[in-house]
């Protein structure tokens, strides 16, 4: 699909923001996206933002995903993560893999829902503790890269083969 057709089908005027947006996308991969920042950063209005956000998404560039709150209200109203269905040229390994996993997790999910085994949803949990306690049945998965600190700070996970019982 070329730059043309994008703003044919979609009416967009500002191709040049459009490729600003996409250019600093990948530095929010797997953050809590903030529509407000992103709109300090370029410069413009936040419907703007959120309508091209929207547009790439139908174009299956990104996807996001929502936080898991018993509340599904206070869930949609929250900030949610970015996602690019292409996480190849990310340049940052842990964004990297933490997107592979997305994409992986969201395919899972839209497989079983497609196999009627229920309707299943990808969600991320920002205060595990509280949510396992509040969630009635959930599964939760963290997984980090090993050999040093993720960007939250955590601890790297250790070489269980010469732990001792």
């Amino acid at each position: 699909m070329t730059k043309e057709d994008v703003r044919d089908l979609f009416r967009i005027a500002d191709l040049k923001g459009l490729e600003q947006l996409i250019e600093i996308l990948p530095s929010k991969v797997g953050s809590p996206l903030s529509i407000n920042s992103i709109r300090e950063d370029l410069g413009y209005h936040h419907g703007t933002i959120t309508t091209w956000i929207e547009i790439l998404s139908r174009l299956y560039l990104i996807f996001t995903i929502r936080p898991w709150h018993r509340n599904i209200v206070r869930s949609i109203k929250k900030e949610k993560k970015l996602f690019f269905f292409d996480w190849s040229f990310l340049e940052d390994s842990g964004s990297r893999f933490e997107n592979l996993l997305a994409v992986a997790l969201l395919r899972m999910a839209a497989r079983f829902t497609e196999m009627g085994l229920g309707a299943f949803e990808l969600m991320y949990a920002r205060d595990l503790i509280e949510k396992i306690r509040g969630a009635a049945s959930a599964e939760f998965i963290e997984l980090r890269l090993p050999g040093g600190d993720d960007r939250f700070g955590r601890q790297p996970i250790r070489d269980r083969s010469d732990h001792r019982a």
